[in-house]
């Protein structure tokens, strides 16, 4: 429950205290809990209600917090962390950082192995399996915040950048309920770095002077609408290997042509990478064939067969050397004359 500010002044160190940061005194919460000011002049219960330990945060009753849960004086911190696209060296300094120092890790499903390699404290992996997502989602917030209230350093791990259909927005007003500001700290899109690795630039001049990013999935489990088709346009789309044939048929219904070149990356930058190519009238019976399985970001536009050559179908770009054959002296000399 949120408890408003009441006008009333409240009495002793408590009440001064309240008035001091809101102008107004609070109202005192149940035995057990205790309330964390707001920045709309509000308090917010947090803690154990009664001797179940039932844990509450705001009016959302999360069950029974374990017994080994200690209450801090001193509540702890919570960090969205970007995983980036799964290869550990293209994680930010301050992601590293975050990892090295955190007491608590929570992690995304599908974070590589190779990322979850270097968590030196406590790690848990959210099961956000088909189905039951928003079950996981209520799961990951009662962990972090069980180890906020114990006064541990919580960091959040998401693939890829948490505000690219990450939800990170929606876990930022989950925390914010719990009294806690947490710190954001970007990471390298899968969106960008994926079709990067294959060898697909998403613009390229004289190509594609526009991108589109889309997820393949919504709030309520539908396929959400695609933008129309324009030629000099990419689309590129996550979390949408599951839907390829209502995908395939809404592209065609926005008028994309059916030989629209298409590059399906799985698990981009790790050592499991791999790109089909394919058409946009065989995308999903390729990806069936393939047995594509997430996360896998699929690109729909001319820009898929820009820098493609036959050497390169299972090879990432990112950290190699190109593999273009190298011109002999006098083929060298006559490029530098015609420049």
């Amino acid at each position: 429950l949120v408890l408003q500010a009441q006008d009333a002044h409240g009495s002793g160190a408590d009440g001064e205290a309240a008035k001091g940061r809101t102008g107004r005194a609070k109202k005192a919460g149940a035995e057990g809990t205790r309330l964390v000011a707001s920045d709309q002049g509000s308090f917010v219960e947090v803690g154990c209600i009664n001797t179940k330990r039932e844990f509450i945060v705001d009016a959302h009753l999360l069950g029974e917090l374990p017994e080994h849960v200690t209450l801090s004086d001193d509540p702890g911190t919570i960090t969205l962390v970007g995983a980036g696209p799964g290869d550990p060296d293209l994680l930010t300094v301050a992601a590293a950082k975050a990892l090295d120092s955190a007491d608590l890790v929570v992690a995304d499903r599908l974070i590589s192995q190779e990322i979850l390699q270097l968590v030196k404290g406590e790690l848990k992996i959210a099961r956000k399996l088909p189905g039951c997502a928003q079950e996981a989602q209520r799961e990951i917030f009662r962990w972090c915040a069980e180890a906020i209230l114990e006064g541990k350093n919580v960091v959040r791990l998401k693939i890829g950048d948490p505000f690219v259909f990450g939800r990170g927005g929606e876990e930022v007003l989950e925390f914010r309920r719990l009294g806690v500001e947490p710190k954001v700290i970007p990471g390298i899109s899968s969106a960008l770095a994926g079709p990067l690795a294959a060898g697909i630039p998403v613009t390229h001049r004289g190509t594609a002077n526009r991108v589109v990013f889309s997820t393949g999935m919504d709030q309520r489990y539908a396929t959400p609408a695609v933008a129309p088709y324009h030629e000099d346009q990419t689309a590129v789309f996550l979390m949408a290997v599951g839907r390829l044939r209502q995908l395939t048929d809404d592209l065609k219904d926005a008028g994309y042509p059916e030989d629209t070149p298409v590059g399906i990356i799985e698990r981009a930058t790790t050592p499991r990478e791999r790109t089909v190519r394919t058409t946009l009238k065989e995308m999903a019976e390729k990806a069936e064939e393939e047995e594509i399985r997430p996360p896998s970001i699929i690109v729909v536009g001319e820009v898929v067969s820009v820098l493609e050559q036959t050497d390169m179908a299972d090879s990432s770009l990112i950290g190699k050397p190109g593999s273009a054959a190298p011109l002999t002296p006098q083929q060298a000399l006559e490029f530098i004359r015609s420049l």
